[in-house]
């Protein structure tokens, strides 16, 4: 760019202000004195005079050259999704690379691109002027002359309030360069409403709108609904009107649910055609029956766990009195009930999700048949606990009757009382029920002694695995499935100790939740659960256990089935990833374990209007002067520069232009004195020598 000089006289003064002010009070009361009553040399002494002031004034020529710079072009690339469509995102590579060459082209411009929104925000929102807010904050005004948009016209954030002249002085003109092709068509499904949880076995209400830009309101078309069972069932609904459907909420855990609108033929994506919702199903209330074989520290507080959840109902029985019990007391007398075993484990055994046995033995209470119904119920998919004490190894262990055949550890008629500090094992540090109990409050195992645990011994061909051990490495807690049904062993009564805090206390609150969750199969609970997360167009995929014969399966928002390989990173976890290139619903599934996730934002203002539009950006245009010109037609559009005010018209159906840049850096800057200080100091020297020398005649 170009060079130019500008030359100027600089004061730095030798004195203060206040100096300054009484030197010039001073030189003006002399020169009053010499003009009243001396007047002979006066002209001589007031050149005199300006000589001592030029050195206090210390008066010199200030050089500076400058450099003007070119105007700064900000080119404001559209990257949301909706200028990804229909080859849009094609449209703007090109539309870049032109405008860039046209640029370059003219010396007094530069370009700066800047691209919006982030990636993360692509689905949601289009907010170019934030962006273009933030990259002028860096330029001076003088050096802006203009802004160039590349967009489908969707742009959720252009300034509203600001004058004619606010906007050209900000931004200079907008020029628009619109992607996309003429008479774009497209249809929408919208979620209006959809609940996040719903209770198993009843019905979610889920009510949405179809959009369509060709079909007149309340015409028909159809919609596909994917139910979590994996079976579909066709509706028929109408254009533009607010309809509702049930989907049943069939387990506990995730239910994904899908719909799909048929699409409209030619549109532009059929992308906002599908619609996926996750909704949580919750059980209304879990029935848990609570025997405890005797009263006991450890009986209270399995009973105020689930007192203390509102969607447990608990019914407890403590057993204070065997039947055989021989102690003189009439029956009269004893304000005890008959347990109620019948009723209990035959009549209303399947109604109970869960039972806990709290170191129960065999009283002769149960009868054998009870105790194979009670197998059963395992077998059939119930859940059941036992916290052991020593009558376990006792002869009345219930080790000892027909439900031997669905408890795992067998009895080793030893009951060790010492203290001994509970491990996770190998397989419980990645089992959900006991993966990260050394964490936390209790980083590293830092948790209390226990004080008693019975000797059990495992089988491997009981598919059993110890998730903890105690002394000497014996199993303290045992888990096993049985056909349908789940069975846990605490080989210890002691657990109460971490509720009571002894020592320092330990995670009993974690520990025994998950415990009675896992039974209850908790899907975030299971061994082989997949854990997904997404990250911007990525979703990632995590496993603990990733058992051999298990193959990762994943099903695309489109229905195509693909295998997925994991690895095992340095942490044991099984890690893979994949690219979300499709928004929906995207499904995992490995032996009995499924996940879902979905990928992009539903029913955002991004998604809200695809088809593309000048509408939005028209007003800013109209205010700065710019224009709008179309992404393929570029080729015929002339840039150029022009020296205009800021009302000016800077655009024509084959003409872009720009402000002249009115900016200019400083490149070199010369202090040079008009004289050299001792000129001055000779020059008022010589004038007061010939002044005394005059007036001494």
């Amino acid at each position: 760019m170009n060079e130019y000089a500008h030359i100027q006289l600089s004061f730095a003064p030798l004195l203060s202000n206040f100096g300054l002010i009484g030197l010039l009070v001073c030189l003006i009361a002399c020169a009053v004195f010499f003009f009243i009553f001396k007047r002979k040399s006066l002209i001589l002494r007031l050149i005199a005079a300006l000589t001592l002031l030029f050195v206090i004034l210390n008066v010199s020529t200030l050089s500076t050259t400058q450099q003007s710079k070119e105007g700064i072009v900000l080119v404001a690339v559209d990257e949301s999704y909706s200028n990804t469509i229909n080859e849009r995102d094609s449209q703007t590579t090109k539309a870049l690379q032109d405008t860039l060459s046209k640029i370059e082209a003219l010396p007094q411009l530069k370009a700066k691109i800047i691209r919006a929104p982030a990636a993360v925000n692509k689905y949601t929102e289009t907010k170019l002027f934030k962006a273009i807010d933030k990259s002028l904050s860096d330029i001076p005004p003088e050096q802006r002359s203009g802004v160039i948009i590349i967009s489908d016209g969707n742009i959720h954030d252009v300034p509203e309030g600001l004058s004619a002249r606010e906007m050209q002085q900000k931004y200079g003109p907008i020029h628009f360069i619109m992607t996309g092709k003429d008479k774009e068509k497209d249809r929408r499904l919208e979620i209006k409403k959809a609940p996040l949880y719903g209770l198993k076995g009843t019905d979610a209400r889920i009510e949405f709108i179809v959009h369509d830009t060709v079909l007149p309101l309340n015409s028909p078309v159809r919609l596909t609904l994917s139910t979590p069972d994996g079976s579909k069932r066709f509706i028929t609904a109408q254009i533009g009107k607010r309809q509702s459907v049930y989907v049943p909420i069939e387990h506990a855990g995730t239910n994904p649910i899908e719909i799909v609108v048929d699409p409209l033929k030619g549109e532009i994506s059929q992308s906002n055609n599908r619609r996926a919702v996750i909704i949580q199903g919750i059980r209304d209330k879990l029935n848990v029956l609570l025997v405890s074989g005797a009263p006991h520290e450890g009986g209270r507080y399995w009973r105020n766990l689930m007192t203390s959840d509102p969607a447990i109902e608990l019914v407890h029985f403590t057993i204070l009195r065997d039947i055989d019990s021989k102690d003189g007391t009439a029956r009269n007398e004893m304000a005890l009930i008959p347990f109620p075993h019948k009723q209990l484990f035959h009549d209303q055994l399947n109604s109970f999700d869960l039972i806990i046995f709290d170191r129960y033995r065999n009283q002769g209470i149960l009868q054998q048949e009870t105790y194979k119904n009670l197998a059963r119920y395992v077998r059939k998919g119930g859940g059941v606990l036992i916290a052991s004490g020593h009558e376990y190894v006792s002869p009345k262990s219930i080790y000892n009757t027909a439900f031997k055949d669905v408890l795992i550890g067998s009895p080793n008629k030893d009951s060790i009382e010492r203290p001994f500090k509970p491990h996770l094992s190998d397989q419980g540090h990645m089992h959900p029920i006991t993966r990260g109990l050394d964490s936390g409050q209790f980083s590293g195992e830092n948790w209390a002694n226990w004080l008693r645990q019975i000797d059990v011994s495992t089988s491997p061909t009981n598919d059993e695995k110890v998730l903890m051990s105690g002394i000497d490495g014996r199993p303290l807690l045992l888990i096993g499935e049985k056909d349908n049904g789940r069975i846990i062993h605490l080989t210890s009564d002691q657990i109460w100790l971490w509720a009571r805090e002894y020592q320092q206390g330990g995670p009993y609150i974690d520990l025994m939740r998950k415990m009675i969750h896992w039974l209850l199969k908790e899907p975030s609970l299971e061994e082989g659960q997949i854990e997904l997360s997404l990250d911007q167009d990525q979703i990632k995929i995590a496993r603990y256990i990733n058992p051999g014969d298990e193959q990762l399966r994943y099903t695309d928002p489109e229905g195509i089935e693909k295998p997925l390989s994991l690895k095992q990173g340095a942490d044991k976890i099984f890690h893979a990833q994949i690219d979300a290139e499709k928004q929906g619903l995207y499904s995992f599934n490995a032996g009995k374990n499924n996940a879902y996730i979905i990928a992009g934002a539903y029913d955002t203002l991004e998604q809200t209007n695809l088809i593309r539009s000048a509408e939005i950006i028209h007003p800013a245009l109209s205010l700065t002067g710019g224009g709008n010109y179309e992404a393929d037609e570029l080729d015929d559009v002339q840039f150029k520069v022009k020296k205009a005010p800021a009302t000016a018209r800077f655009s024509s159906a084959r003409t872009m232009s720009f402000r002249d840049s009115q900016y200019a850096e400083i490149s070199k800057v010369d202090f040079t004195p008009t004289l050299p200080l001792w000129v001055y100091l000779l020059l008022f020297a010589g004038l007061n020598i010939y002044i005394w020398q005059r007036e001494s005649r």
